[in-house]
Order: C-alpha cells, then structure tokens, then sequence
C-alpha cells in the first residue's frame, strides 16, 4: 500500500468520522443539569439530601485541557531543556523588552512562551519530516523531523529578536517628543512623578508602557527612585535606560530636570541625525554598485566592438 493510499484513507476517515460526529450528535442528559436543584429542593423539604452527590455535581467540570496539561507541561519543560534558553532570567528580561504577551505576569509569560515555542517546533517538525517521509525512508523521516524541532525553536528565539528590535526602534521615535514633555511639564513647576503622570495619561507607545508600568511600581509602594532604576535596567533601548536613570537623579538630588531633559533631547536629535546620514551615504552606495557592476561593463563592451575592425580592418569576402 503507497503512502498516497494511506494518506486518502486517513482523510476519509477524519471526513467521515467529523460528518457524522456534526449530524448525528449523542444526547445530552439532564440528570447532571437538574440533580444539583433535586438536592436544594430535598434539604428544604427536611427529606435529607447527599452531601457527597451535591458536591459532586456541583464541582467544576474537568475539560480535556485539564486533562492534558500536565502532560503539556512536561513536554514544554523537556523542549525547554533541550533546545531552549536555559537562563529564565535572562529570557524573562528579554520578553518583557520584546513587549511580547503583554498583561501576562513574569512567570505565565515564561510559559507562554515556553508553549508557543513547542508548537513551532512541533509544526516546522511535522512538516519536514512528512517531507522526509514523501521522499526517504524512517531515517531520512528521523532527520528530517529533528532538524524541524531544531528549526522551530531557532524561529522561535528570532521572534524574540526581532519583537525587540522593532521595540528599540519605536523607542528611539519616541524618545525626543517624551523627553520635550517632560521637559516643559517640569518647566511648569511639576515633579518627576507629575511629569510622568501627564505622559502616562496624554500618549501612547513603547516609552509610555513602561512609564505606567513605573508608576503602577510607585503606586504599589515602590519608590518612585527604585522604580525608574528597575526599568533602566530591564530596558531594552540604552537612550531609555538614560531617561529613567536621569529622572531617578533628579528625584533624589532635586536637579533642573528640563535642562538635563532637553539635553537629552539634543543629544538624542544629533545622534538620529548622524544615523540619518550614515544610511544615506550607504544606501547611496548601493545604488552605485548596480551601475558599476552591471551597466559599466555593457556600456565598455559596445565601446570596445568596434575596436578589431578599426584596428585591423573588416575581413576580405
């Protein structure tokens, strides 16, 4: 039997199984639904009900997903050993730069993304090995499947990467219009905890998430000192972590915190500035190498064909 066959039998199968499972569904008994009230209704009655029989019905249902999760669990633990980051520390920071699975506590993010993290592996594992299965035998199945688990979990980690690059670079758009609010709240007579208060409530972005999350810290009975330090050092952009840690001096030492925000301000603008030339001149670059690589040696090639007949004359008939 061909591995073509077995696959149509299969895809019957599930068809078949799904369509009967939707038309004919099995009955729903009323006896779990209505023997909770049969209880209330026979203690009243003085006729004496079931402790054991009430709590029974009454307890939560178990779904299939508490049943599994145990078993998902120890599978993400065993991925997680195996091909994941073994430093949760270091991984929780990096998450939480990444702005991934935000409203999530330290802990579930970790799992979150632990899950998430399995089931790409298991998905580019699936896919390569069927295409090791279509074209090999078990060992090219083998190899196949384990180089898609190696996949998926590198896919995984580059996600990361990239969510906090992208982070990084929204960040860095938002830094000179935060640090020219604070500035001019400060200018105004108000104090650190004002100043980040008025962004916090007025404007959105990366800067502004962490600038609540701060304040939450304060609110809860953090100083507000230790606050700003906590989010310089988990932050993901170097010109964010200098805000926090400028805004945490002045807190403690009672600085002019608008001059030391617009100087962050201009440093900040002559840095994008500088960066804005660099990619300029590159990308200058680039469009030349096109036109050297390519069209000079056309252009040279219809110069020089004329040259053996000028040197050395056409060919006699």
């Amino acid at each position: 039997m061909s591995r073509l066959t077995i696959l149509i039998a299969l895809s019957g199968g599930m068809a078949v199984t799904a369509t009967l499972w939707a038309l004919l569904k099995p009955p729903r008994w009323l006896g779990g639904r209505v023997r909770p009230y049969a209880q209330v209704a026979r203690s009243r009655l003085l006729r004496g009900g079931d402790p054991n029989t009430y709590r029974a019905v009454t307890r939560p249902a178990v779904t299939i997903r508490d049943a599994l999760q145990p078993a998902v669990e120890r599978v993400t633990q065993l991925h997680a050993r195996l091909l994941g980051p073994h430093d949760e520390e270091a991984l929780a920071i990096r998450l939480r730069q990444a702005g991934l699975y935000p409203g999530l506590e330290a802990d579930q993010r970790l799992a979150a993304h632990r899950f998430r993290s399995l089931m790409t592996s298991l998905f580019a594992g699936g896919a390569l090995g069927f295409v090791g299965w279509s074209t090999g035998g078990p060992i090219t199945l083998a190899l196949y499947a384990t180089g898609g688990l190696v996949l998926g979990a590198a896919l995984a980690r580059g996600r990361v990467d990239r969510a906090i690059n992208r982070r990084r670079q929204r960040m860095i758009a938002e830094l000179y219009s935060i640090n020219q609010i604070l500035a001019m709240r400060a200018r105004a007579g108000g104090g650190v905890v004002d100043a980040l208060s008025h962004v916090a409530q007025r404007s959105t972005g990366a800067i502004t998430a962490e600038i609540r999350e701060t304040l939450t810290l304060h609110r809860s009975g953090i100083p507000i000192t230790a606050a700003l330090r906590r989010a310089a050092s988990s932050a993901p952009e170097p010109e964010a972590a200098r805000l926090y840690q400028s805004l945490a001096v002045a807190q403690e030492r009672g600085v002019d915190l608008a001059d030391s925000l617009l100087a962050l301000a201009r440093d900040l603008r002559t840095d994008r500035r500088d960066r804005a030339v660099t990619r300029a001149a590159t990308r200058r670059i680039a469009a030349v190498v096109p036109i050297v690589v390519i069209l000079a040696p056309i252009a040279i090639a219809f110069l020089a064909a004329p040259l053996p007949t000028l040197i050395f004359g056409s060919p006699s008939p």
